[in-house]
């Protein structure tokens, strides 16, 4: 993963000033991800894969796996569905963000993705967030507690 030149530069000149910021990514809708590696994918017959992973995935991780990739620490801030939310946090293994879950009841989604050699893909998500307005409510009080002035929010 590349972090942006623009960005180091921006966070170096940040912490250069009297007090660290913090860098909080969030991910609302974090997924587990199925990877399939096939030679071929035909509609409507048998496939067969010949590799596959699964890892956890979404948006705010990503931007976390981006700065600790260039070196910078960040705190990923993660909605997550109770239902298969152990997996998740397996898959995470020993990334070195740090990560605060909120959990919902519900299941974190899962999405498919086909490979073929020839690098066409095709993907199939399930969509199942299903939290509550009471929940969503709990998450944005819990990102104020760990934001501060200064701090970097996405």
């Amino acid at each position: 993963m590349c972090l942006n030149i623009e960005m180091k530069q921006f966070i170096n000149e940040r912490n250069h000033k009297e007090t660290i910021m913090k860098i909080v990514t969030i991910t609302l809708n974090p997924a587990i991800d199925l990877h399939l590696y096939t030679e071929t994918f035909i509609k409507d017959a048998e496939n067969f894969a010949f590799a596959h992973e699964r890892n956890a995935g979404g948006k705010g991780l990503n931007v976390s796996r981006a700065l600790a990739a260039g070196g910078y620490g960040s705190d990923a801030y993660v909605f997550l569905g109770k239902d298969n939310a152990a997996e998740f946090e397996a898959l995470l293994g020993d990334e070195k963000s740090n990560y605060t879950f909120v959990y919902y009841d519900g299941e974190v989604r899962e999405n498919t993705t086909i490979h073929q050699k020839d690098g066409a893909e095709t993907r199939i998500g399930m969509d199942c967030v299903g939290s509550s307005e009471a929940a969503l409510v709990r998450f944005e009080a819990g990102l104020s507690d760990i934001c501060g002035e200064g701090d970097i929010v996405v």
